[in-house]
């Protein structure tokens, strides 16, 4: 009987098969995982839903499935490897009884390796091959964490003491070391092993020579960060006095799986509030397993990062300065550092706000309604955050579909590009750039967005669909920092400067005139003399006549009022005339009518939002006033299709004699060229 065999009874029979076996070394560490409420779950690689607390016993019957598969033949080596799978993840589940005790013995719950070796060795006497099995599990994964940067090879020496203590011969502990590392990455993910196979032959191997080939500090840093594609050196060379000590001292643990969503400036900060907090000289592990669970989750079955939790932690970790010394208070956020046998606990706890706002918006997220709107614009206001770092969020697919059905009215704008290197700012789903390369299929074609999603998202259909554009993740106020002077022919905003202008704080306001001159003078720079400027955006009308507006619906006025209390671009003007109508300057008509238009499910988004700013005249001035020698080279508005139709079941528009209006337009398309002469 083997304990896969056993585990399939239990399945099959329930938890009184188990008892059958009390008097086996199979009974304790089964009790453990069959009867354990909760077990901690790395969610690296978790490719299905699972409850939590079965992950763990899962992945263990996966690796003992796998070993029944080898077929092997030698029922000693069978035995040492069987009972090492089973021990191993021990100290990750445990009955509530089970865990205070071991607490209360001081046992290493926190690197479950340890833990799980110290576990084995109080419930388990006698036991042929002990020692070699307690090494195994002492460094049960470390081949693995040594190949992700984590660790040092010469961490599992007491593999090798194995041989020098002639405890084992040296072809068998090799075959041993073989299967169970196979056992141990294949149950976590097929083709991992298929990636890893080769390298963790060549490390077995070299451990059981007794050659302890490190790797250097900037080829973990590089592994640590899964590789990416990141200026490693510059950062390294920057802040290698940060990271080489903690390379030097500790073994990590969960660094990929909790940082590897992080920018490296922040991944960087990390480390060094862990330096400033403690003395890592007296620690042996430092573990962001805490942090993982806190900014990850299992949702429908793969790793989601809690978006709500990461933005509050940039927020406060783009504050830190390095250079300076300064790790500022935030009152919304702070570091938590336990120390606990000889390990560091790494993670971060929030405010009592905080914690409900985001968990209003975790639950609020599955509403698919109104409320999560709401519960959005609430964070925006509380960590005074803009608008465009979220991109709504889990809904990035939604909102990218949206984006890219809105495209064909805008077609218009591929007939005034110019030149070679076209920008696209705000690129939303990527519709206008898959337009542009298809009339334009040897251009250079760039997009670039604030939002981390929206570039992951586009990357992501970028190749899907193998498209040949790019995408950045980059600030058009910073254009001039990341792209060279006069260097770009075309750049594009497309329903974008409204967004700023709504969105974006300058000179410590929202709704700033100075926003959008910022946002096309930096994109005026990296223009080359004769490039474009090309803007399709909201339009005011002039003179701001008044018009009347007729409710054909009983909640009409109950929406105007809601939004006239809301709307923060500035003070909507207006008069009662009576229950369902309203004399209102045409401008303030037009905006309340852009929210209107779309009715409550996008009412929380659209308030937030002034989609008019200038008018003609005024965008003229603008333009002349701030770009030097620019040229005007097409200037035209109308009225957006849509709004006719959607209004027509839901008001009457009149002007102030009472006679039907058309809706004034809505739109503008302006085309501004960089003078020959301009600097």
């Amino acid at each position: 009987m083997t304990a896969l065999n056993i585990m399939q009874q239990i399945n099959e029979k329930g938890l009184k098969a188990l008892e059958d076996y009390k008097d086996t070394h199979y009974y304790y560490p089964l009790k453990m995982y069959f009867k354990a409420k909760k077990a901690r779950t790395n969610l690296e690689y978790l490719d299905k839903k699972s409850d939590s607390h079965a992950y763990v016993l899962k992945y263990v019957e996966k690796t003992l499935i796998i070993l029944e598969k080898e077929s092997i033949k030698n029922q000693e080596i069978f035995n040492i490897l069987e009972t090492v799978l089973l021990w191993s993840d021990i100290a990750k589940v445990g009955t509530g009884s089970a865990i205070k005790e071991w607490q209360r013995k001081k046992y290493n719950l926190y690197v479950h390796n340890l833990g799980s070796f110290m576990i084995y060795n109080n419930y388990t006497t006698n036991q042929k091959n002990q020692e070699i099995i307690s090494v195994l599990i002492k460094t049960h994964g470390l081949f693995g964490q040594y190949l992700r940067g984590e660790n040092k090879l010469s961490g599992s020496i007491e593999i090798y003491q194995l041989l020098e203590r002639k405890l084992i011969k040296r072809n068998i502990l090799e075959k041993i070391l073989y299967i169970l590392n196979k056992c141990i990455i294949k149950a976590v993910n097929e083709k991992l092993w298929l990636k890893l196979e080769k390298d963790i032959v060549i490390a077995i191997n070299n451990l059981l020579n007794k050659k302890f080939v490190e790797l250097d500090d900037l080829e973990r840093l590089k592994r640590l960060r899964g590789n990416k594609k990141e200026n490693i050196s510059k950062w390294y060379n920057k802040y290698k006095d940060i990271i080489v000590p903690i390379f030097e001292q500790l073994d990590l643990w969960y660094v990929e799986s909790a940082l590897g969503d992080f920018e490296l400036n922040n991944f960087f900060k990390i480390f060094y509030i862990i330096m400033k907090k403690c003395d890592i000289s007296n620690f042996q592990n430092l573990s962001f397993e805490n942090f993982m669970d806190n900014i990850y989750y299992d949702r429908k079955g793969v790793k989601n990062v809690n978006l709500y939790k990461k933005r509050i932690i940039e927020k406060y970790l783009n504050s830190i300065d390095i250079e300076n010394n300064i790790i500022p208070v935030n009152e919304h956020v702070e570091v938590v550092i336990r120390e606990i046998e000889g390990t560091i606990l790494f993670n971060f706890k929030f405010s009592e706000a905080a914690s409900k706002l985001i968990e209003f918006c975790e639950v609020a997220e599955k509403t698919n309604s109104i409320l999560y709107e709401k519960s959005i614009i609430m964070l925006y206001d509380l960590f005074e955050f803009r608008k465009d770092d979220y991109d709504w969020f889990y809904n990035e697919h939604t909102y990218l579909k949206v984006m890219n059905q809105s495209i064909t009215y805008k077609s218009i704008i591929l007939d005034y590009i110019v030149g070679n290197y076209i920008i696209d700012v705000g690129p939303g789903g990527g519709a206008l750039m898959n337009m542009i390369e298809e009339r334009y299929p040897n251009k250079k074609i760039v997009g670039i967005d604030i939002a981390k999603t929206v570039v992951s998202e586009l990357n992501k259909y970028k190749k899907e669909h193998k498209r040949k554009w790019e995408v950045m993740e980059m600030d058009i106020f910073e254009a001039t920092k990341h792209i060279a002077l006069n260097s770009v022919d075309t750049v594009i905003f497309s329903s974008v400067i409204h967004e700023l202008y709504s969105y974006v704080e300058t000179d410590g306001k929202k709704f700033n005139i100075k926003t959008i001159i910022k946002a096309l003078q930096n994109a005026y720079d990296i223009l080359k003399p004769g490039g474009r400027i090309i803007i399709r955006d909201g339009i005011k009308t002039e003179p701001d006549t008044k018009r009347i507006i007729e409710f054909k619906t009983d909640d009409g006025l109950d929406f105007f009022y809601n939004y006239e209390r809301d709307f923060k671009g500035r003070k909507i003007e207006y008069q009662l005339l009576d229950k369902k109508r309203l004399l209102l300057p045409v401008n303030d008509a037009m905006e309340f009518l852009y929210t209107y238009t779309w009715g409550i499910e996008s009412y929380p988004r659209e308030v937030q939002e002034q989609f008019g700013y200038f008018t003609p005249s005024e965008f003229v001035k603008c333009i002349n006033d701030n770009l030097s020698n620019a040229i005007i080279i097409e200037f035209k508005h109308f009225l957006q299709e849509g709004y006719t139709e959607h209004l027509l079941s839901k008001i009457n528009f009149y002007n102030e004699d009472g006679e039907k209006e058309k809706l004034p337009n809505s739109t503008c398309l302006v085309v501004i060229e960089k003078g020959i002469s301009s600097k």
